[in-house]
């Protein structure tokens, strides 16, 4: 019985919960062979004053937010490139 836990910053929607829960069960299910129903997901919202990177909590620290919640489009924070 396989079971995923996310644990990720609040501020996700319902639909991208479903999204993702769709698309882990079906991968899950064909890379491990088992049905869908055997297949538990959880999303937990963590707070910022509840999480810390590199002995900083996200709340106190935008560089380590953005390294844990990087932006959605696909490039690399850090990165120099545009």
């Amino acid at each position: 019985m396989p079971f995923v836990r996310i644990d990720w910053l609040p501020g996700r929607s319902l639909e991208q919960r479903r999204e993702l829960a769709r698309t882990l069960t079906d991968e899950i299910c064909r890379v491990g062979r088992c049905t869908p129903e055997s297949v538990s997901i959880v999303f937990v919202d963590i707070d910022r004053e509840h999480w810390a990177a590199s002995g900083q909590l996200l709340s106190d620290s935008h560089q380590t937010e953005t390294r844990i919640n990087p932006p959605s489009s696909g490039r690399d924070p850090e990165s120099r490139a545009p």
